[in-house]
């Protein structure tokens, strides 16, 4: 083997093992998870329209129909070094109900969403862990 190409398999080598431990410092915090629930205890067809936050795209999203005394896990967000909470996690969130084929009507819209209307579990003793948040509906 020649001495060039014993200094560019070094040269390589080195580049790796160094651009793994940089992308090691990136993921030193700990991350928190929240999965995001509807609970539909209306006697009606509904879905939803949200928004989620600017940091994870800030992409609008649309659920289906989500049926009467039904419950449907709908987005799960995550954060490092915190817990995600609804009002960092979405924008902006809208209820439909679903009154025919052609017609939608706008029950309820959040904007901003306050966590106030949540309900949470914690899911595990980490910190900053697992929570599920539960929106129920009709929203009191």
């Amino acid at each position: 083997m020649k001495k060039t190409d014993k200094i560019i398999i070094i040269t390589i080598i080195s580049l790796t093992i160094s651009s793994f431990f940089s992308c090691y410092n990136d993921f030193k915090e700990p991350a928190g998870y929240a999965n995001y629930y509807f609970d539909n205890r209306s006697g009606e067809q509904v879905y939803l329209e949200y928004k989620i936050s600017e940091e994870d795209g800030g992409e609008e999203r649309m659920t289906s129909i989500i049926f009467p005394d039904s419950m449907v896990n709908f987005h799960i967000d995550q954060m490092t070094g915190q817990n995600p909470e609804p009002g960092l996690s979405f924008q902006w969130l809208k209820v439909y109900e679903r009154v025919n084929d052609t017609t939608n009507v706008l029950t309820v819209e959040l904007d901003p969403v306050p966590d106030s209307l949540w309900t949470n579990e914690q899911v595990d003793n980490f910190d900053p862990g697992e929570r599920n948040w539960y929106l129920t509906y009709p929203i009191q």
